[in-house]
């Protein structure tokens, strides 16, 4: 039983509680306190998986030289880009035109801004087109993003140009037969950049502008009035029943598991494709209801009974599924979803005769360790687009792996290109 002091004592202590106010959290140790161990806990993961495919990745292609066993992809050797997992890819047109198999696209904005056609030794062959002002990305952007949005653009056309010959031939090259123009889709298009834009360059050509957002399609169908482009179809439609057959799929930026996505709607139609990844961090498994591998193996019929029923696997490739499971497959990915600006600098101008601060000391510490953890999450970014190209390779597809020029065009600068393997 409770005892009237009992009772003031209790009061007393609540009373002493609400003077005080709740516990205050623990302050904040800086990361450059913090023991050796915390500090690099946070990378620790990320990079045993790294090492681990990476160390996989050579053993297997040592096999592949040896053996032949390669299921039709040497190691990680992609046909159109060299040894990729090493480094290498292939050269962007816009950067040399002795390394291209035909000219080009390049274009002319009607106010430059600053963002002239790159020189390029041998581009007098290419075909330059002067891009109307409501295609223009300074027609729909702010200042502080069209001219990036431009550079994207530019290297995207290059490169769809190249991968895509039937795109300048007559009718006698068109894939399906000389009665048909070849039909582009633009996946996840948003306002049209690049759809619209791809209308104007190859106007023999009929293209798709497929979205589900409805204010960024009405965007775009206002551009499309604007610019009197009757080759052009806006489309409201959810890319996991998309359902049309096409010749050329593109993407530019599409998030995370968008991406395969599209690529998977490629592959089930023979359809080229050339897209521009975002967002990988959003991989893992069981991403989204699309269609399922299966599908787009069976043809354009089973990839259409698919649409919509199970989740995108992840990895995309035979080959890195036997080396990474599902949850390093995920650790990857997040490590690889980050911007590639550098960042950091110099920890300020030292005096003559004067030592640096320990606090000087620390920062340019971490910068240092900052830059080799980008290079390796870079490293990361790199195998998830492998993963993709070798997916296509696997599947008889020709893949080919390159960078934006300049790499500053986008922080995600990767540009993954495949073309069917006709016999």
């Amino acid at each position: 039983m409770l005892t009237a002091t009992t009772w003031s004592h209790l009061g007393d202590v609540a009373d002493a509680i609400a003077r005080r106010g709740p516990p205050l959290p623990p302050p904040a140790v800086p990361h450059s306190q913090r023991p050796q161990k915390q500090r690099n806990r946070p990378i620790r993961r990320f990079e045993l998986v790294l090492d681990e495919l990476e160390a996989a990745a050579a053993a297997l292609e040592g096999s592949d030289d040896g053996g032949g066993g390669g299921g039709g992809v040497d190691g990680f050797r992609l046909s159109d880009g060299g040894d990729i997992a090493r480094g290498g890819c292939s050269t962007n047109p816009l950067e040399c035109a002795a390394a291209r198999r035909s000219p080009i696209v390049r274009l002319q904005w009607c106010h430059s801004h600053g963002d002239a056609l790159p020189a390029c030794v041998g581009a007098d062959r290419d075909r330059v087109v002067r891009v109307p002002r409501p295609i223009d990305p300074i027609s729909a952007l702010p200042a502080s993003r069209f001219h990036r949005k431009r550079q994207q653009l530019a290297n995207m056309v290059a490169i769809i140009s190249l991968a895509a010959p039937f795109l300048h031939g007559g009718p006698a090259t068109w894939p399906r037969g000389p009665t048909t123009p070849p039909l582009i889709v633009d996946f996840c298009s948003g306002a049209g950049h690049l759809g619209l834009l791809l209308a104007v360059c190859f106007p023999q050509c009929r293209v798709i502008v497929a979205d589900w957002n409805v204010r960024s399609l009405e965007l775009a169908e206002e551009r499309r009035r604007k610019a009197r482009l009757t080759n052009v179809e806006v489309l409201r439609c959810d890319i996991h029943r998309f359902s049309r057959v096409f010749d050329l799929g593109v993407a530019l930026h599409a998030c995370g598991d968008l991406t395969d996505r599209a690529i998977s709607h490629c592959l089930a139609c023979n359809a080229s494709y050339v897209v521009c990844p975002c967002c990988v961090g959003k991989l893992h498994a069981g991403t989204g209801a699309g269609a399922a591998a299966a599908g787009a193996e069976a043809g354009v019929a089973g990839a259409l009974e698919c649409s919509g029923v199970g989740p995108m696997p992840f990895p995309r490739s035979h080959k890195m599924a036997s080396i990474l499971d599902v949850k390093q497959f995920e650790v990857l990915a997040a490590a690889a979803d980050f911007n590639a600006h550098s960042g950091g600098g110099q920890g300020g101008e030292e005096g003559e005769g004067a030592r640096r601060s320990l606090v000087a000391q620390e920062t340019e510490m971490e910068t240092e360790r900052d830059a080799v953890l980008r290079k390796r999450r870079r490293r990361c970014k790199w195998w998830m687009e492998i993963d993709r190209s070798v997916r296509a390779e696997e599947a008889g597809w020709r893949a080919s792996l390159y960078r934006m020029c300049p790499l500053s065009a986008s922080p995600k600068n990767d540009i993954l290109v495949a073309r069917k393997v006709r016999v």
